[in-house]
C-alpha cells in the first residue's frame, strides 16, 4: 500500500509537487493532460537515468533542503524552509527547425529559460491557493533562488534515458523558499 504524506516534511514535499504539477507550462512541456499525469513526471528525491524516469521531468530533493519550525503559541508552529526543484527538459526539435548551427545553443538556452521562468511565474500565482480539497492549499512559495542554470548537459553527463539522445538536454535548479 502506498504511503500517505502525514508528517510535516512529507506534506511540504507533496504540496510542492502538486504546485509544480498544476502549472500549465510544466504540463505542456512534459505532455501531461492533468495533475495525475504531471505528478508522474516529478521524482522525489531523485530520478534514475536507467530509462525508468525519462526526460522531461522535475526532481524535488528534500535531502538538500531545509525545514524550520518556530513555535508561535501554545500548540502552534510556523513552518518555513527551502526545497530544491530541478527541471530537466529536452529541447523540442521543432524549436530548432531552421536555426543555424551556430545559434542552436543560444536558442536552446532561451527556450529553457522561458519555460522555467513561466513555471516560476505560475507557481507564484498558484502559491497558497486552494487545490480542490477542503483545507488543502498549494505550498505558499515566497521566493526563488537560482542555483544552477539553465545549463546544457555536457556530453559525458547526458543521462542515458533513451536511445538516440541528443545534446539538447538542459537543467535548471532553483531553491524554492516557502512558509
Amino acid at each position: 500500500m502506498p504511503q500517505v504524506a502525514t508528517g510535516v516534511l512529507a506534506c511540504v514535499v507533496d504540496r510542492l509537487a502538486i504546485l509544480v504539477a498544476d502549472c500549465a507550462t510544466f504540463r505542456t512541456v512534459v505532455g501531461a493532460a492533468n495533475r495525475t499525469e504531471a505528478l508522474a513526471k516529478i521524482h522525489i528525491p531523485l530520478a534514475l537515468d536507467d530509462g525508468s524516469h525519462p526526460m522531461p521531468r522535475a526532481i524535488i530533493n528534500p535531502e538538500s533542503g531545509s525545514l524550520n519550525r518556530q513555535k508561535t503559541g501554545i500548540g502552534f508552529f510556523e513552518i518555513n524552509g527551502r526545497l530544491p526543484l530541478s527541471l530537466e527538459f529536452e529541447i523540442p526539435s521543432s524549436i530548432l527547425t531552421g536555426v543555424l548551427e551556430k545559434d542552436i545553443e543560444r536558442e536552446s538556452e532561451v527556450w529553457m529559460a522561458n519555460q522555467c521562468g513561466l513555471i516560476m511565474e505560475e507557481m507564484g500565482v498558484l502559491a497558497g491557493t486552494g487545490v480542490g480539497a477542503p483545507g488543502e492549499t498549494h505550498l505558499n512559495v515566497i521566493d526563488f533562488e537560482d542555483v544552477d542554470g539553465p545549463v546544457a548537459y555536457a556530453e559525458e553527463e547526458i543521462p542515458q534515458d533513451s536511445p538516440g539522445q541528443n545534446l539538447f538536454q538542459w537543467l535548471f535548479t532553483v531553491m524554492v523558499q516557502f512558509q
